[in-house]
């Protein structure tokens, strides 16, 4: 079964702007990222350049025995992201 996750559950007024987010690029990369999800709260809900930024994704049940290398988490991502800020 395929179930829609939608992570956002701010109020409009409080989506943070990821502009506005302040990264000390001397700190540790644990301490990057946790810096990062403090700062914008919910990072499947924010605000880039003005626009709102809703992620959501499909959980697939069907599959969850087969390991999936090809994907990357939200956590790698979110690295990726700040090791090139």
């Amino acid at each position: 079964m395929r179930i829609l996750k939608n992570k956002c559950s701010i109020q409009e007024n409080k989506i943070i702007d990821i502009n506005s987010i302040k990264i000390n690029i001397n700190d540790t990369k644990e301490n990057k990222i946790l810096s990062y999800i403090n700062q914008v709260k919910n990072p499947y809900c924010y605000k880039y350049k003005g626009f709102d930024v809703n992620i959501s994704y499909i959980e697939d049940n069907t599959n969850k025995n087969i390991e999936r290398t090809d994907i990357q988490t939200l956590q790698e991502l979110l690295e990726i992201y700040i090791r090139n800020l």
